[in-house]
């Protein structure tokens, strides 16, 4: 009677399991729109138009392979690049758009690989909370404002692509080390390919395929001692071989699931070294140089500083436990000059991290054994945020939008926190190579008077304490989301102060009073822009350049930027219909002074 209901209650829970995914992906997407809505992009600037001017001249193949670089190699970067500039066309306002369903996309991969790794959502009673966990992770995601140059600037896709690519990567090693093949090792290995060929810092996350290999070979070789015994009581006496002075267990007839996977294992090792061979190689005939270039172009070799490179890195750690540490320039605000209030709020949500955290090492202790697998996995995901910090604190500045994949993969490191507490906690005594904890004797001794009454049990109390635990651990998550909430609400209403932001302020505002005003059919080839005075310092390049993304030919038309610093300097055939006249205004904008130019208004009708 029990069996029955308990298959009912998995029967219910699985016929409405897609009606839970599909309200959480419709949520993340309306999410994701509703909290980057103020962020635009009207006009292109700095690396967002040179990229665009190499698009503006090339084709396909010239473009994602060039002949000569600056001294980086991103091709598949480069190719959606190309396909991102050919999508969107003269709808420049578009990009941002792009940028923030890139974002929701993203936020779904998160949703998904949440729920894998918080494995509550395996049992009854744990699908909610693992529905839960897996949408706050997601929306977590999409509220940080580490988010702003991923949203804000055209070039946010290199960081939003190798953040993606990154993950997935660190889920194809979970996965492999979950036992799920060498398919799921092939395909991080696929995903390990893309990123490098995207942004070069990520050959830093190379050690841990070699972390995933040691810790499957260890997993196996823990399987083999603990089988071979059963598989050999099974043979009669009289065809077992007999045993040498060299032999150990796992030599004896039945270790074949070793020997055997010995090819395999060696492709698995020299794989990765493959794929990096091939970087380097390119980079070589392509760059000219082996070793990535660092932050604008600079020689990382050159730059680097031992004690630079770790103030970046505790930096980062204190930006990942939602604390500004670096100039306002970078984040908007530091955590010195913010208010009390989110002062409190962080420190509150640390106290969340901590009594998490305390479970989940409760949880470990309580179930007695600390497996291979179960190290190799907490390594990993230790391992990838530190790599990711690491490769990011090498340079010669350090932005949040870096930040942005090890604040992620922490939040998943908290999902499988939760699948780890979610686990059946059953002792099984044969198990050998483990680390045993002083609660496993007791647990062992409580297990065979289970036994010894046939009854069945779980490791630890039972499955409603565990459930308990889970509950308790995603109630905790669900705090530090509230807590963190307010917070990034806060952050990004400072984006102003980021230093990118400034000119795109300014493009955006040059966009606003030319061709938004009159419309591009009335203005690409129809009228000339003048700026007095040129106090923003904008290049020849930007007067060449400004208008082209805007025209479905990608010439401009011959509309162009000019710098003036009186009306005399205007051309003879200048008029108020063929002009508009513009004066920089603030600090980070424009107005249009062109009936004042033209006589048509007095000066003194402007604002100071």
């Amino acid at each position: 009677m029990e069996q029955t209901q308990k298959r009912n209650t998995v029967k219910e829970g699985s016929r409405y399991a897609w009606l839970y995914t599909a309200a959480a992906l419709v949520l993340l997407l309306l999410f994701g729109l509703f909290i980057n809505r103020h962020l635009s992009i009207r006009a292109l600037y700095g690396d967002d138009l040179y990229l665009w001017s190499f698009y503006g001249c090339e084709d396909f193949w010239s473009f994602t392979f060039p002949k000569v670089t600056k001294g980086n190699f991103r091709p598949f970067y480069w190719a959606l690049s190309y396909l991102e500039f050919l999508l969107i066309g003269p709808h420049v306002h578009w990009y941002a758009r792009f940028n923030v369903l890139l974002n929701v996309a993203i936020s779904w991969v998160i949703y998904f690989f949440s729920r894998r790794l918080s494995r509550g959502t395996r049992v009854p009673q744990g699908v909610l909370p693992g529905q839960a966990v897996g949408l706050l992770t997601g929306m977590l995601y999409l509220q940080s404002h580490f988010a702003a140059y991923q949203i804000a600037q055209v070039l946010g896709l290199l960081e939003s692509l190798a953040l993606l690519l990154a993950l997935l990567t660190l889920w194809g090693l979970f996965d492999y080390m979950e036992g799920r093949g060498t398919r799921a090792y092939l395909r991080a290995c696929f995903c390990f390919f893309l990123v490098i060929f995207t942004h070069e810092r990520f050959i830093a996350l190379a050690p841990l395929f070699y972390l995933a290999v040691f810790t499957q070979y260890q997993t196996e070789r823990r399987l083999c001692r603990r089988f071979v015994p059963s598989r050999m009581s099974e043979v009669p006496r009289t065809s077992q071989p007999p045993a040498s002075a060299g032999t150990t267990e796992c030599d004896t007839p039945g270790s074949d699931m070793l020997s055997g996977n010995r090819l395999g294992r060696l492709l698995e090792l020299l794989l990765p070294l493959l794929i990096l061979a091939v970087f380097f190689g390119s980079r070589m005939v392509v760059a000219g140089d082996a070793i990535p270039v660092g932050t604008a172009g600079t020689k990382v070799q050159d730059t680097f500083s031992l004690a630079q490179a770790l103030g970046f890195a505790f930096t980062q750690v204190a930006y990942i436990f939602g604390v500004n540490a670096g100039h306002a320039i970078f984040c908007g605000v530091s955590f010195a000059d913010s208010a009390r209030w989110v002062q409190a709020l962080i420190g509150l949500s640390w106290l969340s991290l901590l009594l998490m955290l305390l479970l989940y090492v409760r949880s470990v202790w309580k179930k007695g054994r600390i497996t291979p697998r179960r190290i190799g996995e907490n390594l990993l995901f230790i391992g990838f945020i530190a790599l990711c910090i690491g490769s990011s604190s090498i340079t010669i500045r350090l932005e949040t939008r870096w930040v942005y994949v090890s604040y992620t993969a922490a939040l998943l490191y908290l999902s499988f926190m939760l699948g780890e507490i979610a686990k059946s906690g059953r002792v099984k005594p044969e198990a050998s190579r483990t680390v045993r904890t002083r609660a496993a004797v007791p647990q062992r001794t409580s297990m065979d008077s289970v036994s010894a009454s046939g009854e069945h049990g779980e490791r630890f109390g039972t499955k409603k304490c565990r459930t308990a635990m889970v509950l308790t651990f995603s109630l905790l998550f669900m705090v530090y989301g509230a807590v963190m909430t307010p917070v990034e609400h806060y952050d990004r209403q400072h984006y102003p102060n980021i230093f990118f932001f400034f000119d795109q302020d300014r493009v955006n505002s040059l966009a606003d009073c030319t061709i938004d005003a009159v419309g591009a059919e009335n203005f690409l080839g129809k009228k000339q822009v003048y700026i007095y005075y040129n106090y923003y310092e904008m290049s020849d390049f930007y007067a060449e350049y400004f208008y082209k993304p805007f025209d479905p030919e990608k010439t401009g038309q011959g509309t162009e930027i000019h710098f003036i610093n009186s009306p005399d300097e205007l051309p003879a055939d200048a008029t108020v219909e063929n002009s508009i006249v513009l004066m920089e205004h603030g600090n980070r904008g424009y107005i249009d002074v062109s009936a004042q130019t033209f006589g048509l208004a007095a000066w003194e009708e402007l604002s100071e």
